[in-house]
């Protein structure tokens, strides 16, 4: 329906996709409307259903917030007066824990037990308390997308409140009107969209070349090769270190390739290890088998493995004879937590349809058993299907348009997995030149000029709408000449003025610190005129004797002052400057490391990641750069226990460990040691 309607660009003949998976006579709850709209316009479509169905009958879905550790400790802290620094320390180190699990945990976590704060007998009464409102409401938020509409007044089906910002939202949360079969429609800002928008702009006015990504080549070479060698970062569903290392080693050559990563790098696949079972089949290392001949139709796509949710609907009408909406709610039942009673039932009643069809009971058993294990695992084909086609048109784009495309992407900052510098220096890794901030060639947004990107005026910290609004709009009169010009045309603070300055945004005009030390006479100056009082002639030239009291010269004084004031690593990285042994490796270099063999590496820590395991033991993951290339750690229990002070608490780490390849180019570092580092 959705794709008729030219909403979705998810073809579902192509892809095999089941209606009865969303809609069937048997289902009676409406399906769950989800719509991925440009960022920029997701207020204009709110606004047309608040249009078009009437404000009474329409609000925002409420969310309600509750404590976590670090809330509890804030909150409980602050009502009883708690002094600030003892509230910090008892929050530092602590990485997703609720309230109730702090104290538990405060002596078996590595990061935690080393740490007195919780031990301290003044402080008792204080952690019961913030244990006591584990989970308790905080606030009420509006959900990211959520919208409710009724056929009447919601008024008198929900309760509802104003939030914060002005919006009506109702009291009860997503689940809770589900249950009352009130339509809810999400309506999700997705910044993806806006980047591709922007990319494709951005290419027809740079290159002239106006792009249907309807008509792309959906297996393109170069495109899939990128993506093998895991230089996806800032792509929609594949930048995140597990897809990374799921390309190293599914090797993905064909666009069905995306909807398998996709499907497979989920919490539940992993767990029950269907990587390990799907890998090894397409690449020929085991043979693909099917317990029964009625098998294949369903199976055949994934090699023998159920991996999508609709093929569960497929082995239950191919195997059992059930009609598709018999087997969706078959599904369904399967999915959610069944006593072993109910699963008996569930059981006897596959196989004695099963054994009517034809098929033998002991391979029935065996089939129900892989669905069983399975279903509550498997990925919905049409999701990973509409994921695959934003991830493929962000990958292609990436691969033949790196400036644009990286333009788009950090003028659309925050969104993803990396931060700016580190889109930055990808980019530059892909050949493509960053051009510094120029008060008269830089614009809102990063622009692409003759190949290179131009740093956005809207990255300089403090920059506002009003000030950069007044910038653009004088400029648009004609370019500014001088800082002079500058100051006396625009309303912009000193402080700006100042922060503009440092990161080489006046450099065609003079020197750094002439102009520094220029500022305040010409702030002075502008205060004059604007009293009415401007003298006829003023000389605003520094005293040259003063001049060495301010200093920007040098790269690493250039790197230090980018770092604050854009968050951009342009004139150098830090590493540059510090000095290492030759034991150390550049990240860049790591893939030229033989597996097994022992590497130091030095870095900034983009994030921590503690995901689920099969085996429920915590497993940290984290993502570090070093300016030439982005390292991904796995720390198991052993290194945690042993350096657990210095997880989640340090910003530069250097750690030493044996390369790991779980595929041709899957590779990641087991680390042995981790410890911190000070580069500045």
């Amino acid at each position: 329906m959705v794709y008729a309607l030219d909403i979705s660009n998810v073809d579902p003949i192509e892809h095999d996709l089941l209606f009865e998976r969303f809609m069937h006579p048997l289902r009676h709850e409406p399906p769950d409307i989800d719509l991925d709209i440009d960022r920029r316009r997701r207020d204009e479509v709110r606004d047309y259903v608040y249009q078009k169905y009437g404000a009474e009958n329409v609000a925002c879905v409420g969310t309600i917030n509750t404590y976590m550790a670090r809330g509890a400790i804030r909150d409980i802290g602050k009502a009883l007066q708690i002094p600030q620094e003892l509230i910090s320390e008892a929050c530092e180190g602590i990485h997703y824990l609720s309230a109730s699990q702090l104290l538990e945990y405060a002596d078996s976590r590595p990061e935690l037990k080393n740490s007195d704060i919780y031990r301290k007998p003044e402080l008792a009464e204080f952690f019961k308390l913030c244990a006591a409102i584990d989970g308790f409401p905080k606030h009420m938020s509006v959900h990211l997308g959520g919208l409710l509409i009724g056929d009447g007044r919601l008024s008198d089906m929900v309760p509802l409140e104003w939030s914060s910002g002005g919006d009506i939202i109702s009291q009860y949360d997503k689940d809770d009107v589900e249950n009352l079969g009130i339509v809810k429609m999400d309506l999700l800002a997705l910044p993806t969209l806006t980047v591709i928008e922007d990319t494709l702009n951005s290419v027809k006015k740079n290159q002239g070349i106006d792009i249907d990504l309807g008509k792309i080549d959906r297996n393109d070479p170069k495109a899939f090769a990128m993506l093998r060698d895991g230089k996806s970062i800032g792509t929609f569903q594949l930048e995140s270190p597990a897809q990374r290392e799921m390309a190293g080693r599914l090797l993905p050559d064909r666009f069905e390739d995306i909807i398998v990563s996709i499907s497979l790098v989920r919490p539940g696949p992993l767990k029950s290890n269907m990587d390990k079972v799907y890998l090894p089949r397409r690449h020929g290392k085991e043979q693909v088998t099917y317990l029964h001949p009625k098998l294949q139709n369903a199976l055949g796509e994934t090699l023998g493995v159920i991996l999508y949710q609709e093929q569960v609907l497929e082995v239950a009408h191919d195997l059992a004879g059930m009609s598709y909406a018999e087997a969706d709610g078959f599904r369904r039942a399967m999915t959610h937590d069944r006593t072993e009673e109910e699963m008996e039932k569930m059981r006897d009643s596959f196989i004695s349809s099963a054994t009517r069809n034809g098929v033998s009971r002991s391979i029935v058993r065996k089939v129900f058993e892989q669905m069983a294990a399975f279903a509550a695992y498997g990925f919905c084909k049409a999701h990973a299907a509409a994921y695959a086609e934003l991830a493929y048109q962000t990958l292609w784009l990436k691969c033949h348009y790196p400036a644009e495309f990286t333009a788009a992407l950090l003028s659309n900052q925050p969104m993803g997995y990396y931060p700016p510098r580190v889109l930055v220096a990808d980019a530059r890794r892909l050949g493509v030149k960053i051009s510094p901030l120029d008060i008269n060639k830089s614009f809102g947004n990063y622009t692409v000029e003759d190949g290179a990107i131009r740093v956005s005026l809207r990255q300089l910290k403090g920059m506002s709408e009003e000030t950069l609004e007044s910038i653009l709009s004088e400029r648009a009169k004609g370019e500014f000449t001088s800082v002079r010009d500058f100051v006396l045309r625009t309303n912009t603070s000193q402080s700006i003025i100042e922060n503009l300055i440092k990161v080489g945004a006046f450099d065609s005009f003079a020197a750094r610190n002439e102009l520094l030390l220029e500022l305040p006479k010409l702030m002075n100056l502008k205060r004059k005129i604007g009293k009415g009082t401007r003298p006829l002639f003023e000389d605003i030239r520094p005293e040259l004797s003063s001049m060495p009291s301010v200093t920007c010269d040098g790269r690493k004084a250039n790197m230090l002052v980018e770092r604050e004031l854009l968050s951009l690593d342009l004139s150098a990285h830090p590493l540059d400057f510090f000095t290492f042994d030759d034991g150390f490796t550049w990240m860049k270099d790591l893939k030229l490391i033989n597996t097994g063999k022992t590497v130091k590496i030095a870095g900034s820590v983009i994030r921590y990641q503690t995901p689920p395991t099969r085996n429920g033991n915590r497993v940290v993951y984290v993502i570090m750069e070093d300016g030439t290339g982005v390292a991904d750690i796995t720390v198991f229990g052993d290194v945690q226990e042993k350096c657990g002070q210095v997880l989640f608490r340090e910003g530069w780490l250097t750690v030493k460990g044996k390369i790991q390849r779980r595929g041709p180019k899957a590779l990641s570092i087991i680390a042995e040691e981790l410890s911190p580092l000070s580069v500045c």
